[in-house]
């Protein structure tokens, strides 16, 4: 069937027209797409140089000295489970021995239960490094367990219905101490704490 004439003309006409708009469209798609992309290019960028605070992670080498301190009464005795001839002692609560970070992590990675019965590093980023930030928040701070029977009735109350078996055994000890020693000591403060505890001292007699 023969084409009315100019029709060819009117159909590359028409196809000139769709292949400009495709294109400008195309053309919009890209220019979108490239400003949003900078946009969060941007602001991801912005976000990591405005960053509140820079963490530098720090690096230990197993020679590096940490101050340790035990919690427990006693002698206290730790030989590195991964070099016998390693050891190190506490003669009594509260004393701080410097200790090699590797005997600390081999310490951790055959024996971690030490550091929740007997052993507080006390150093943040080694805690960090060792991943103790669990074991020790439910210790909470070394001066808390030293210093109880300082503390409001009903602040060391709370601390000790959140204290885990082996640091309820250290406050006992603590407390006995006290009295051994004779120290002054508020004598219903320890009544209420030793209810707590399921200790009874005989305050009585």
């Amino acid at each position: 069937m023969a084409r009315p004439k100019g029709s060819t003309n009117k159909v590359s006409e028409d196809n000139k027209v769709v292949e400009d708009n495709l294109k400008n469209v195309s053309e919009i798609e890209t220019s979108d797409v490239k400003s949003i992309t900078e946009n969060i290019t941007e602001k991801v960028t912005k976000a990591k140089t405005d960053g509140v605070t820079k963490v530098v992670k720090k690096v230990f080498d197993d020679e590096d000295l940490v101050p340790v301190a035990t919690f427990v009464g006693g002698l206290t005795r730790f030989t590195n489970p991964i070099a016998p001839f390693e050891r190190y002692v506490w003669g009594k609560f509260g004393d701080i021995e410097q200790v090699r970070f590797g005997a600390l992590k081999g310490l951790k990675q055959r024996r971690s239960s030490a550091f929740k019965e007997m052993l507080y590093v006390l150093d943040d980023s080694v805690i960090q490094e060792l991943g103790l930030q669990h074991t020790y928040s439910k210790i909470g701070k070394l001066e808390d367990l030293v210093n109880i029977l300082d503390k409001d009735l009903s602040e060391s109350i709370a601390y000790i219905e959140n204290a885990s078996k082996e640091i309820k055994s250290v406050l006992i000890e603590i407390m006995t101490n006290k009295l051994e020693r004779k120290e002054p000591i508020d004598v219903f403060k320890l009544k209420a704490l030793g209810e707590k505890l399921e200790m009874d001292w005989n305050l009585d007699d």
